[in-house]
């Protein structure tokens, strides 16, 4: 008797297998196996439930992975709304609170202000009488994507064999990510603390409120915080009446995201229009759950980035993307700088003020497609959320976008830092360490030479070449070898001529006349090749 035949299978493996067949069902009803055009792509998404959904809506805002069709078809993933029933919220909340929930809120809104597919919103008051709107988040979601993201890598490999561009995607890459992203914003506890950690590093600037955080009733699954009255900055029509001056407004915003950026390393990674209010003459930032942070070498390359545009420098470009991005494969370096120096020469005749940045990135993010260069984490969330910040700011005045601001940012900052005491002591060191480095070449090429001499140094040498320059390299070595044998083939048989080898042909050996034909049969071909230019 075979045991294993009685062997029962584990729940975990039998959901797995039940979800398994949910999808291929929905990949087959979908047509897969015609291919994955945008439309196909977010009808399948939508049918796969929570996880998928938060995978299209990463994936929209991916113009460094995806072509921009996929992204604006995939971006409707951002409204397809299901909300959980009223009473299965109070469940939560009582669960959460560990008490009933009318104890801590006087009443709360049945009907929810937004609902996504991590969590939803709902108006409410507190029982001390103030305003308050209640983040709650969907019961089970942690669990379901967590079992959705593993199926999802093991099928990563599944996924190469389905086109959605000319570009193979990194799935794994996509994954992890769209999985650190998503445990961020289903941990509230984290994004409470983001709130507090943004107020600190923005107290000093004046157009800029912020949201009080209700800590005492918020966790990980729960956030509490003050309602905000007031306008979408998308509102123009509403701003413009209340006499704003939405100009005013974009400059103040442009500025503070480089400041987000450029001083922080800490920024709002996902700023659409229904996260940023207008109140009291104030912008507000809201939902603070996806946030981006950069390390000092990271804000140092994407400032390299900016100004390498900024001062039409494709080179300096070319370097900083290298050294930003995430390549796979070989890289044809000079193909890379040809690309992107086309592309900065479309731009460098316009003025920052008027310079279609969305489309600037769109080429930008082609070419890092085109020679497969992703973005990494930090990076990639600061490229989506630049995207989505200029649509923003295009809306509200034709005159202003981020690489105006950021120029001004660039010549501002570099007098506001120059300290001429410690500009001249840096001359001085980096005269010193160039004259001694100077000093130390004779040795070190002394060295070298020794060591090619002693056969301990190895060179590699990479060519990249275009498919002409080859042909012609194969055209020079088909003549060099042809001009060799024939000398070879002539030599050989003179010398057999001085000696007395037999059988002979007209007093010469028969290995040497053979030898002399040959040799002039290949330098006829040389000849007419020459004579023909191929």
């Amino acid at each position: 008797m075979n045991p294993s035949r009685h062997r029962k299978s584990h729940p975990k493996k039998l959901s797995q297998k039940k979800r398994v067949r949910a999808i291929m069902g929905i990949l087959k009803k979908r047509g897969i196996v015609r291919g994955l055009t945008p439309e196909r792509l977010y009808l399948i998404l939508s049918d796969l439930g929570p996880t998928f959904i938060k995978l299209g809506q990463m994936l929209s805002m991916r113009s460094d992975l995806l072509p921009q069709a996929y992204c604006d078809e995939l971006a409707k993933l951002r409204t397809i709304t299901n909300p959980m029933d009223f009473d299965e919220l109070k469940t939560i909340l009582r669960q959460e609170y560990d008490q009933n929930p009318d104890d801590i809120f006087a009443c709360i809104d049945a009907e929810p202000i937004g609902a996504a597919s991590v969590a939803q919103v709902h108006r409410a008051r507190l029982i001390t009488g103030e305003d308050v709107v209640i983040k709650v988040q969907r019961q089970g979601i942690y669990e379901t994507m967590a079992e959705d993201i593993l199926l999802l890598k093991n099928a990563a490999t599944l996924f190469k064999t389905v086109g959605i561009s000319d570009e193979q995607l990194d799935w794994r890459m996509v994954l992890d990510e769209m999985w650190h992203v998503a445990k961020q914003e289903m941990n509230f506890a984290l994004e409470a603390t983001q709130m507090l950690e943004f107020q600190r590093h923005h107290r000093d600037v004046k157009y800029l409120a912020f949201p009080r955080v209700y800590t005492q009733y918020s966790n990980t699954k729960v956030l509490v915080m003050e309602t905000i009255q007031g306008f979408n900055i998308d509102d123009t029509t509403a701003l413009k009446a209340q006499g704003y001056d939405l100009e005013e407004i974009a400059q103040k915003l442009a500025h503070n995201y480089v400041k987000q950026i450029l001083e922080n390393g800490f920024f709002h990674a996902d700023p659409h229009a229904g996260n940023i209010k207008i109140r009291d003459g104030k912008i507000i930032w809201i939902d603070l759950g996806m946030m981006g942070r950069l390390t000092l070498r990271d804000k140092e390359l994407f400032a390299a980035m900016i100004r390498s545009v900024i001062d039409n420098d494709p080179g300096k470009l070319t370097e900083a993307v290298l050294a930003i991005g995430v390549v796979s494969g070989t890289i044809d370096h000079a193909e890379l700088a040809h690309d992107l120096d086309s592309m900065i020469i479309q731009y460098v005749q316009q003025d920052f003020r008027t310079m279609d940045f969305l489309r600037l990135s769109e080429d930008l993010f082609r070419i890092l497609r085109k020679h497969r260069i992703a973005l990494p984490q930090g990076i990639s969330m600061l490229a989506r959320g630049l995207v989505t910040l200029q649509s923003i700011l295009s809306m509200l005045s034709d005159a202003i976008n981020f690489l105006s601001i950021a120029s001004g940012y660039f010549a501002g900052d570099l007098l506001k830092n120059l300290d001429p005491q410690k500009e001249l002591s840096l001359m001085l060191r980096t005269g010193y360490a160039s004259l001694k480095k100077s000093l130390e070449i004779p040795d070190q090429l002394s060295t070298t030479l020794q060591s090619f001499n002693r056969g301990r140094t190895r060179v590699k040498i990479e060519f990249s070449f275009s498919d002409s320059t080859k042909n012609h390299l194969d055209t020079i070595t088909r003549k060099l070898a042809f001009s060799v044998m024939s000398s070879m083939l002539f030599v050989g048989s003179a010398i057999l001529c001085l000696t007395d080898t037999a059988p002979k042909i007209i007093g010469i050996p028969i290995l040497a006349f053979l030898g002399y034909t040959s040799s002039l049969v290949l330098a006829g071909i040389f000849i007419r090749g020459l004579l023909k230019g191929s």
